[in-house]
């Protein structure tokens, strides 16, 4: 037998495929229940991190997230249990705990459950100025900026998200400061600022130059580019590039639509 945890993440592994594959013709929304999907995932994560399969374990969270918000995973007991928050120990494991207790702030915002999750967002405070590591403290400035668009407060969102676009570019990470790039143009189409969105596409260019940015993602931004330029782009296809983005970090055939 393998190791204890990677054992555990066999069967999890297993528990995530029959969830995601229940057979031939018995599939829809509801069954089985994308919380069950989610939450097998960010089981399979956690036993990944406690293999020491720490860039796995990332990815897969990441996959857990994206069920959360694109399938609209909205109960907060299912959103908590994505990152097993009971069984991280502020005290014995201060990183991982930081890091659940964001990702569950961001599942709340995700959720638009903004007031809750500017309340975990302030709790934590403390203790990401003792523990946070510069990348961790440039997500949490990121969802702060996520979480001022849902609070209408706009013109923070914006400086922060032009912040935090840059800081990634800064350190070559092009899918990132892509994926902040749609924050932007969500919030710009909203208010009806095309002429932002216009400049925006302009300000893309050094994304096409990042190494971790593929050719089928830089094509997908081009598009993006394109439409901005005649004041084409709309809301679904922001939508749409964004989840692309988040599936194409991870598969660089994968094609957009």
């Amino acid at each position: 037998f393998p190791p204890l945890p990677r054992r555990g993440g066999i069967f999890r592994e297993a528990a995530f495929f029959v969830t995601k594959y229940p057979g031939r013709g018995t599939y829809n929304r509801t069954n089985p229940p994308f919380e069950l999907s989610a939450l097998s995932a960010a089981a399979m994560a956690n036993a990944r991190r406690a293999a020491g399969e720490l860039r796995e374990a990332d990815e897969i969270f990441a996959y857990a997230r994206m069920i959360a918000e694109r399938e609209r995973v909205t109960d907060p007991g299912s959103l908590a249990e994505l990152d097993d928050l009971r069984a991280i120990s502020a005290e014995k494991t201060p990183d991982l705990y930081l890091c659940a207790r964001h990702n569950l702030s961001w599942y709340l915002a995700a959720a638009d459950e903004f007031e809750e999750a500017l309340a975990v967002y302030r709790a934590d405070a403390p203790r990401f100025r003792r523990h946070g590591e510069p990348l961790n403290r440039l997500r949490r400035r990121w969802l702060q900026a996520r979480i001022a668009v849902g609070l209408g407060r706009h013109r923070q969102a914006e400086r922060a998200f032009h912040e935090v676009q840059a800081t990634f570019l800064e350190r070559g990470m092009g899918f990132y400061a892509a994926l902040v790039a749609m924050d932007l143009a969500e919030l710009y189409l909203h208010a009806g600022r095309t002429a932002k969105v216009r400049e925006l596409a302009e300000q893309m260019v050094p994304i096409f130059a990042a190494q971790d940015v593929h050719r089928e993602a830089l094509a997908a931004l081009r598009l993006f580019v394109e439409a901005a330029r005649v004041d084409a782009a709309h809301l679904d296809l922001v939508a749409d590039l964004r989840r692309y983005l988040r599936d194409a970090q991870a598969d660089r055939e994968h094609r957009f639509r």
